[in-house]
C-alpha cells in the first residue's frame, strides 16, 4: 500500500471495489441469490467491511441500483411511463451494469421493484 494513501482514500477505493463487485453480482446472480459473503468474496474484502460501509444487502442493492434524478412521476400512467423510461435509459447508457442489476433484480425479488 502507498504510505501517501489516506485513510479516507482507503475507504473510498474499498467502497468503489465493493458496489463494483455487487453491481456484477446483482447483475449475474439477481438480488435474491447475491450474498454478502459473495460480494465480500468479489471485492477482495470482509463481509464485515460491507455492513459497516452499507448496513445492509437492500441498503447495498439501493446504491448499486439507483436510477438517479428520475424527476417527480406525475399524470398519466403513460406519462409515467415515459418518465420512467427516460430514467432507464440514461442509467443503461452511463452505468449499463447497474442498470442490469436493476432491471433482473425488480424481475426476480418484490422488493427490489
Amino acid at each position: 500500500m502507498d504510505p501517501a494513501t489516506t485513510r479516507a482514500q482507503q475507504r473510498r477505493n474499498t467502497e468503489a471495489r465493493i458496489l463494483a463487485a455487487a453491481g456484477r453480482l446483482f447483475a449475474e446472480s439477481g438480488y435474491d441469490r447475491t450474498t454478502i459473503r459473495a460480494v465480500a468474496a468479489e471485492a477482495d474484502t470482509d463481509p464485515a467491511l460491507v455492513m459497516r460501509y452499507f448496513g445492509s444487502k437492500e441498503n447495498l442493492f439501493a446504491q448499486v441500483a439507483v436510477v438517479g434524478n428520475v424527476e417527480a412521476i406525475t399524470g398519466t400512467p403513460e406519462q409515467a411511463a415515459e418518465l420512467l423510461l427516460k430514467a432507464l435509459t440514461a442509467k443503461l447508457t452511463e452505468e449499463p451494469v447497474n442498470a442490469l442489476a436493476a432491471i433482473r433484480s425488480m424481475l426476480t425479488h418484490p422488493d427490489a421493484t
